[in-house]
């Protein structure tokens, strides 16, 4: 691989990482603002106990990105390997990968785009274009 291949790779990745820690601050935050409101009415944190609808989602959100970060990196790597001669669009579209690992956290959290029983219907707006990225990555590995 040549160093612009490996620097593009790179750069992706590292904001794929930024994006993981971007979903862990907010698990984070929404943990310190129920731990005060819990104090506020007097009762005890349980943070697993699954009664709060906030930390179930946020949760689930980072559950979901640490699930799926294995399959990106090794398709995302695997496909700018094979093909190189298409590196400009493995690029972007794993760009796309981490915009939607982005817009999952906040339509997640933040849109109601998730719920105690599952996925809710705003969410699919991050989810289909992610897996698009992943099916892309596919097709140039195998296409090679």
């Amino acid at each position: 691989m040549d160093a612009s291949l490996l620097e593009a790779g790179a750069k992706v990745t590292a904001g794929f990482s930024l994006a993981f820690l971007t979903a862990v601050g907010v698990q984070v935050g929404r943990k310190f603002r129920a731990q005060a409101e819990a104090k506020r009415a007097g009762k005890q944190f349980e943070r697993y106990a699954g009664t709060n609808r906030d930390l179930v989602v946020v949760d689930r959100v980072v559950a979901n990105f640490t699930e799926w970060a294995p399959h990106f990196y090794a398709l995302f790597w695997s496909a700018l390997a094979v093909r190189p001669d298409l590196r400009d669009s493995i690029v972007k579209a794993g760009w796309l990968y981490v915009a939607c690992r982005v817009g999952y956290v906040f339509v997640g959290v933040y849109g109601n785009g998730l719920g105690r029983m599952g996925a809710k219907a705003p969410i699919l707006l991050t989810t289909f274009p992610a897996y698009g990225s992943l099916a892309y990555f596919l097709y140039a590995i195998f296409s090679a």
